[in-house]
């Protein structure tokens, strides 16, 4: 079912602040003899998007570090991004043009015009002018439905170019973690026999939890199999020793260097094997302990159509 705009956005904000900045914003619509009720909405929705929230996703330092931003002509010297730049880092944080689109295939121009455009849409709505000073509910009601539709398509458009990239980017470490070599780093595996081979390795999933202007945090999903050998190799020739294959799930956690994402070594602090089977751990296993690390509680959204005179 679909949700009411106010109910996505509140999904997207972070932190008291503009939970506070956003429900004041309502709050302002319920007095209904102000002439100026539908100015203050504006007002507030305004200084929540561009003084708090776009600031978070692109803080202004973080954004002119960047070498795109730097290559960008200007007509004049300035070491203040302008909105659309900053939500262009909350997308794509410190990769480069050249990464953006011979990497990772993408339409760098696409993702700048849904930018523009969704600052464009919210620039109709936000600003306090004589168009919001005493007018009729009718008039205050849908100009409150498009203001919010339009906070909402601000954060989409946001959060669907983000995935793209992370998607594109995910995909591009694939090989790049496949090809790595974990031969050497395996300290959990070293205590369990007395010497082990390691026979393959897999990835399951490359999860990107961060992107800024300095650097990429990465975790990967996977697995190794080894064969595990007791004894010597005189002992297993005389029949004395014995090799057991095994297959252990691991996580690898990176910050890659974001300038050159793809060229990065395993070291041993990096991965973390489970080593819990071998032991005949009865416990849940690795996976069920990883994905119930991962889930937080779920409550039922209830269908709430969004109806602006709940304000009034």
């Amino acid at each position: 079912m679909l949700q009411s705009p106010e109910h996505v956005i509140h999904k997207y904000l972070k932190g008291s602040l503009e939970i506070s900045a956003f429900e004041g914003s309502l709050d302002a619509l319920e007095s209904t003899h102000n002439p100026l009720r539908y100015g203050f909405f504006s007002l507030g929705i305004r200084e929540l998007v561009s003084n708090h929230v776009i600031e978070r996703l692109g803080p202004n330092e973080k954004v002119v570090a960047c070498e795109w931003w730097k290559d960008k002509p200007r007509k004049k010297d300035t070491t203040t991004a302008k909105r659309t730049e900053k939500m262009e880092y909350a997308i794509r944080g410190g990769l480069s043009d050249e990464f953006v689109t011979q990497v990772l295939k993408l339409n760098l121009s696409v993702i700048i015009d849904r930018t523009h455009q969704a600052v464009d849409e919210l620039n109709k709505y936000v600003h306090y002018t004589e168009d919001t000073f005493n007018i009729a509910p009718s008039i205050g009601n849908k100009l409150v439905e498009n203001t919010l539709l339009a906070v909402q398509r601000f954060f989409e458009v946001i959060d669907d170019l983000k995935n793209m990239v992370s998607e594109a980017l995910e995909t591009s470490l694939h090989d790049s973690v496949m090809y790595a070599s974990i031969d050497d780093v395996l300290k959990e595996v070293d205590v369990l026999a007395t010497h082990y081979i390691v026979e393959g390795s897999g990835v399951n999933l490359i999860t990107i939890d961060s992107i800024d202007d300095q650097s990429i945090k990465v975790k990967v999903d996977g697995y190794v199999d080894v064969e595990h050998q007791y004894g010597s190799d005189r002992d297993f020739d005389k029949g004395d020793g014995t090799r057991i294959g095994a297959s252990y799930p691991f996580i690898i956690n990176l910050e890659l260097d974001v300038h050159d994402p793809l060229n990065f070594n395993i070291e041993t602090d990096d991965l973390i094997i489970d080593t819990d089977d071998f032991y005949g751990d009865e416990n849940e296993d690795y996976e069920q302990k990883h994905e119930r690390s991962k889930e937080t509680p779920q409550t039922e959204d209830k269908p709430s159509p969004f109806d602006p005179t709940q304000y009034f």
